[in-house]
């Protein structure tokens, strides 16, 4: 049986944020992005819950999550809002953020969302096509 990758633990003042990776290869890191968190550029520092800052400062000083998988670089390849929670995927090198940002960008990657309701929905499933 294969071991789950280790979390990537990073410190955010006096706690400490685990991340699970959900799957790792040598292009790509995929996370369990908790709600809460932006994905905000890295100069943009209003607030202390700027996951893609803490990611890419970890890297750059190279905290033990990033050296063990030895990284040097890592991004996300598309964004999630703050206040949702999911898969997210980051690259490990720019390669990878072109090619994953490309299939993004022209839509041949199929996504699903799952909705947390209140009450009871009137059907079980249902799609929402978005122009």
């Amino acid at each position: 049986m294969k071991r789950a990758p280790h979390p990537i633990a990073l410190r955010t003042g006096r706690t400490l944020l685990e991340l699970p990776v959900l799957y790792e290869d040598a292009d790509v890191l995929a996370i369990d992005k908790p709600e809460g968190w932006m994905l905000a550029p890295v100069h943009w520092d209003r607030t202390r819950r700027n996951l893609l800052k803490l990611l890419v400062e970890g890297v750059e000083r190279g905290e033990r999550w990033a050296t063990s998988r030895g990284l040097r670089f890592l991004r996300p390849i598309h964004r999630l809002d703050a206040d949702t929670s999911g898969v997210l995927l980051l690259a490990r090198h720019p390669g990878a953020l072109r090619q994953m940002g490309e299939l993004f960008a022209t839509r041949r990657i199929h996504k699903e969302y799952l909705a947390v309701v209140h009450g009871i929905p009137g059907k079980q499933e249902w799609t929402c096509e978005l122009a």
